[in-house]
């Protein structure tokens, strides 16, 4: 008698089950409210694409190392506790990198630095931004109707 080879994988493969369905039972799941059709458009999603690449070009020409770093972890969804033991600081740094800082020793306040403010300042002063959001907004739109 030989015993089947087990393998690594099949402790986290998982096996997949087709199973037929009616069409009534299909489109139950979709209907106008629940689908948002700016989402499978080919157009939208190609101006989405080239918003993405235009921040990252606007990051890697704006940002210092330490921001670049931050902002990628904070854009691939990484909270502040985990950039902090990654980068080995401090969380309060990297809320200040995010947010900046206030000082309040003048008698009042001001705030200063932060990749947020930073990057929002950036986007909304670049030709190339605005004209994308406006075609997502006009595509957006007609999209509507």
């Amino acid at each position: 008698m030989t015993k089947e080879r087990s393998f690594r994988s099949d402790r986290y493969q998982y096996k997949i089950l087709e199973v037929n369905s009616s069409d009534e039972f299909l489109s139950s799941f979709s209907n106008s409210q629940s689908l948002n059709p700016e989402l499978y458009n080919e157009q939208f999603l190609t101006l989405q694409d080239r918003l993405k690449e235009r921040v990252n070009q606007l990051t890697e020409i704006h940002l210092t190392q330490r921001q670049k770093d931050i902002w990628k972890m904070y854009c691939d969804g990484y909270t502040q506790q985990e950039m902090s033991k990654t980068l080995n600081v401090n969380q309060s740094s990297v809320c200040k990198t995010l947010n900046g800082n206030t000082d309040y020793r003048s008698g009042t306040t001001k705030s200063y630095g932060g990749i947020y403010k930073k990057m929002r300042r950036i986007c909304f002063d670049d030709a190339e931004i605005l004209k994308i959001l406006s075609l997502m907004e006009e595509l957006e739109d007609n999209l509507k109707m």
